[in-house]
């Protein structure tokens, strides 16, 4: 009469959440996992060698042997009244949350080399590998040998993966936070078209608001927008600008009172300091603090030309000219250009502009000539240099 055997399962892998019993503890690898079982021939615990071999298969009848593993072999193992303990290790990427089951093949007494090779026993049913409660939110999460970590990805390419090619609208992350009564919900990761305008396009978005950040690949145009799902250049802004350094630089939106450049009206962009306006850039050109305008790079001088009543200057003597030039200011270059010769002897002694649209310049005598100089009735041109 044939001996049946028969191996009742205990344990599998408390690496995989599995109820474990108290059992010894395994050398184990990474992604060792422990067998323990029970061995009964003819109804009865079996005492003796034996040797084991354990696949993983994806049904508990039929079915495949579970891509990229292999078959575990344990040749001459003890058993001691039926009680079998097994590493197991059948890779990083055997468990993806998809069924799972072992089975066992069973030779006793090990075979020890000489003669014909025995075959094994395959024992009946396959033994399902079922995850504990704890085990559970590990489902869509895989670690590979070399500690990548895919989410949604069981052949993660970095440190973390989230999302796979082969299912749309993937790879999004949400993070929550709370403050008393105030949830604050952001997603980031490649989305759909309802959160960043194009399934391609990666961005950060407040849930409760709008997309802050949208970042196109490079096939598209890569252009990355700032409060904008349709960013139409390399950095596309809706909304002020704010580079604040160690000068205190800002560019911003209407409302800024510190320094920097902003605009408070359409065709108009203003450079501040220290909150006073002193350059506008206008569509009629600069405007200054002053509240001048200048329309072109090149600024022509101004000219008058002044008709002074006949005058007499005295010997060592001067005579000083007063005229209106509207535009001349304090500070800027005259030139005085007499209508005739001057007297020999006689100089222009200075010429400035002495107020705001008032240019003075005097005629002077020296007096090494003798005698008085009579200037007739003519005009003058005078110069200012902006």
């Amino acid at each position: 009469m044939k001996n049946r055997k028969t191996v009742r399962t205990v344990l599998l892998a408390t690496a995989l959440g599995l109820t474990p019993l108290a059992a010894p503890v395994l050398a184990q690898s990474a992604t060792t996992k422990t067998y323990q079982g029970r061995l009964d021939v003819s109804g009865q615990p079996y005492s003796g060698t034996a040797d084991l071999r354990f696949t993983l298969w994806t049904a508990q009848s039929g079915g495949e042997q579970v891509s990229g593993t292999s078959a575990n072999t344990l040749l001459g193992t003890d058993i001691v009244e039926g009680l079998l303990t097994a590493p197991l290790d059948f890779g990083s990427q055997a468990f993806n949350g998809q069924p799972r089951f072992v089975q066992v093949e069973v030779r006793t007494p090990a075979w020890d080399g000489t003669g014909t090779e025995p075959a094994y026993t395959t024992l009946d049913p396959r033994q399902a590998v079922t995850a504990a409660p704890h085990s559970l939110s590990t489902r869509g999460i895989m670690v590979d040998r070399f500690d990548n970590v895919g989410i949604g990805n069981t052949s993660p390419q970095r440190w973390l993966h989230v999302g796979t090619p082969d299912r749309s609208s993937n790879g999004i992350i949400r993070v929550t936070s709370r403050s008393g009564s105030v949830v604050q919900d952001w997603d980031f990761g490649v989305g759909s078209s309802s959160l960043f305008r194009r399934t391609s396009n990666f961005g950060f978005r407040d849930v409760a608001g709008e997309t802050i950040l949208t970042m196109q690949p490079s096939d598209v145009g890569g252009n990355v927008g700032i409060g904008t799902t349709d960013p139409q250049a390399r950095l596309d802004v809706r909304g002020g600008i704010r580079a604040a350094g160690d000068q205190g630089y800002t560019f911003s939106a209407p409302g800024d009172n510190d320094s920097g450049m902003y605009s408070v009206r359409d065709n108009e962009i203003t450079f501040r300091t220290n909150g006073i306006d002193r350059l506008a850039v206008t569509g009629s050109g600069l405007r200054f603090q002053d509240g001048t305008l200048q329309s072109s790079a090149y600024l022509p001088p101004l000219i008058v030309r002044s008709i002074q009543p006949p005058f007499t200057v005295g010997l060592g003597g001067q005579v000083n000219i007063t005229t209106g030039l509207t535009g001349a200011r304090p500070g800027m270059p005259v030139i005085v250009t007499p209508p005739f010769r001057l007297r020999n002897g006689d100089t222009i002694g200075y010429a400035y502009v002495e107020a705001p649209d008032v240019v003075v310049f005097s005629i002077v005598n020296n007096g090494t000539l003798g005698g008085t100089r009579d200037y007739s009735s003519a005009e003058w041109v005078i110069t200012v240099l902006l």
